[in-house]
Parts: C-alpha cells; structure tokens; sequence
C-alpha cells in the first residue's frame, strides 16, 4: 500500500522511529512530507521525503562598493522569521568560482554537506 503522509502525527507515528534509528536528519515539524510504501502489517517499506528547504542563491553585487554581508543577513533573518527556517541550504557550482563562494559561505557559518545533489531533467514537449 502506497500513501503521503501529510499530517505531523501520521510523520511521527511511521516515520520519525526511523529517522531516529537511521540517525538521519529530522526536518522540523511541518516542513515535509513523505512518499511511503507499508507492508501487509501496515510497517513502512519505504519512503520518500518531500521538504522545504529554501536555498539561499544568487548573491551577486555590480562592485565592490556593495554590503553582500548585509543582504545575506537580510536573507537569513526572512528565512528565520517569516518563514521559520534557521538553517537554510545554499550551493555552488563545481568549479574554481563556485569553491571561492563556498569557502565564503563557510566563513558565514555553512557547514559543507557531504551530498550529492541531482537534478531530475525536464522532458522536451
């Protein structure tokens, strides 16, 4: 049997024991969802989040003359305010510029996840 689990009960009756046993990482309540697969007896088999995790991008300046600073603490505060969200993602591109960005992000407080990440590619219509 297949379900979305959507309500924070239903997550924490079926998901969370996992989670915990798995030492995985347990998003804050109201923050996912899951894809599960039970068995006869109604245990999951499997599962698939789905979480809002906002991710910080962008951040650009014309010249030297800007606060980037100042505009990701801005970002940072949205994030932790109106959305409740005190640890927001942020990527970079494999590449000599995306490592210069990432050694800044760490400076801000990022700690560098030890993921891979993939994107699933739209199909052409």
């Amino acid at each position: 049997m297949y379900r979305i689990l959507e309500t924070q009960s239903e997550l924490e009756q079926h998901l969370l024991p996992i989670l915990k046993q798995n030492g995985s990482e347990i998003p804050k309540p109201g923050c996912y969802v899951a894809a599960v697969e039970f068995d006869e007896q109604g245990k999951v088999l499997a599962y698939q989040m789905i979480q809002v995790a906002p991710f910080l991008e962008g951040l650009w300046a014309r010249d030297k003359s800007a606060h980037l600073l100042a505009v990701y603490r801005l970002a940072l505060k949205f994030c932790q305010e109106r959305l409740g969200i005190d640890e927001p993602l942020t990527m970079t591109r494999k590449d000599e510029t995306g490592n210069r960005i990432g050694r800044i992000a760490n400076k801000l407080g990022f700690g560098q996840m030890e993921w891979n990440v993939f994107r699933r590619k739209p199909k052409c219509r």
